[in-house]
């Protein structure tokens, strides 16, 4: 009965560091939005390169768009859902009519087929979404030939437990709210039960940055840059990574 009630504690300081570290950021005037990162990164690696922009439809960032207006061509945006009404009227406004759109899994092989190769692959929000990882890295290092774009959420990291990573599904309900607290809005899985028939939706993983880079390698990736923007209980974090020359994929 001790250590069930010590564990939620012992979360509890760990996740209100994170949090005194988050407002401290704030408070002194450094924080700076998740997407800043996009812009300079587009022009230094997608201008003139084929594009695509992988689970496009995730929220109000679009970077298939964002990629078209800084010179990548040709540009093409993969989602498990059709284009939605607010990314065609996107569309229209930008002025970005040869955008392709696919409709599909990325771990699906057909999918992987239609989308073809790309020289530059950007990902971003997907990887804690989804039940396994280390998979969804290889599927983008399979059509990539020259950079990946990827951005993530993670974890801070936990003191003498290195590569750490959390699998939030069927957490009992006080470690599941404590990892909900710091977060606003809905987060599936986490500020709510975890519901399989969700599907992607859930928040499957909490990934900590040094666990992120050991699956990158084994992903088949090699970082090439990285920054991270501070947002409880973590991190928003940004690498530009490259596919790796001495690597083949796993066998499960």
């Amino acid at each position: 009965m001790r250590l069930q009630i010590a564990r939620p504690i012992v979360l509890n300081q760990w996740i209100n560091w994170s949090r005194v570290r988050t407002k401290a950021t704030r408070v002194q005037g450094r924080e700076s939005h998740y997407w800043d990162s996009i812009p300079p990164w587009l022009d230094r690696y997608a201008r003139g390169r084929s594009f695509v922009d992988i689970g496009t439809m995730w929220g109000e960032q679009w970077g298939a768009f964002d990629a078209a207006e800084h010179g990548a061509s040709p540009v093409t945006a993969l989602d498990v859902t059709p284009p939605t009404a607010a990314c065609l009227v996107e569309q229209q406004r930008r002025g970005n009519p040869d955008v392709r759109f696919v409709t599909g899994d990325l771990h699906d092989p057909a999918t992987l087929r239609e989308l073809g190769t790309h020289d530059v692959v950007l990902c971003s929000g997907i990887l804690y979404h989804s039940p396994n990882p280390l998979l969804t890295l290889e599927c983008l290092r399979s059509i990539t030939r020259e950079h990946l774009i990827l951005g993530t959420r993670t974890i801070q990291e936990v003191p003498g437990l290195p590569h750490t990573c959390v699998f939030y599904p069927n957490l009992h309900e006080p470690e599941r709210l404590a990892f909900a607290a710091p977060i606003d809005g809905t987060a599936d899985g986490l500020t709510t039960p975890f519901d399989p028939a969700l599907g992607y939706s859930n928040y499957w993983w909490g990934i900590s940055r040094s666990a992120l880079h050991s699956m990158l390698g084994a992903g088949g990736w090699q970082v090439v840059e990285q920054v991270d923007r501070p947002a409880a209980p973590g991190y928003h974090t940004w690498v530009v990574a490259r596919p790796a020359a001495d690597w083949s994929p796993s066998q499960n």
